[in-house]
């Protein structure tokens, strides 16, 4: 019997240890949790940027549909998380102070670290859409202009004289 209370009292201890260990963990990362929402106020900045920069470039006669409508669901996807981040950081405000409320960060820890998982993945997917519609407005500017030049080597010269 004593053998059994002496394993449960280990299992107790160990528990206790892990516990501790994650105790300490946690008053640790609490001063660093300030710096952390400035640093995601900073990163919804730099993707509301991203977005504006999108749409503003994404609009071009020489465009496709396809890389236009990659431009815009990419764009849409950066959105949407910007939104949750936002949300989340007017959750963790303190009023209107720019302080943070360390609880509250601290329940959102793990929804911040996916969304900003999400966040980097869209803006690598805005990239190659960004990419790949430089490349088709480039493709068809240059298309368009060999159809130019085949119409005006087909046309005499004297139809250009005024």
């Amino acid at each position: 019997m004593e053998v059994l209370g002496v394993i449960a009292s280990s299992i107790a201890v160990a528990q206790a240890l892990v516990a501790g260990r994650h105790i300490v963990n946690l008053i640790r990362d609490i001063p660093e949790i300030q710096k952390e929402y400035n640093l995601l106020k900073n990163e919804i900045e730099l993707i509301a940027d991203f977005i504006h920069e999108s749409k503003r470039f994404g609009t071009s006669e020489f465009a496709n549909d396809r890389s236009q409508r990659l431009l815009s669901i990419t764009a849409q996807q950066l959105t949407n998380i910007e939104d949750e981040l936002k949300g989340i950081v007017r959750r963790c405000a303190q009023g209107s102070s720019s302080n943070i409320s360390k609880r509250r960060w601290l329940l959102r820890e793990r929804k911040i670290e996916q969304l900003r998982e999400k966040a980097r993945n869209a803006k690598s997917d805005l990239q190659n859409a960004t990419l790949l519609h430089h490349q088709a407005v480039v493709t068809n500017r240059l298309k368009k202009q060999d159809e130019y030049a085949v119409y005006k080597a087909s046309v005499p010269l004297w139809a250009f004289s005024y």
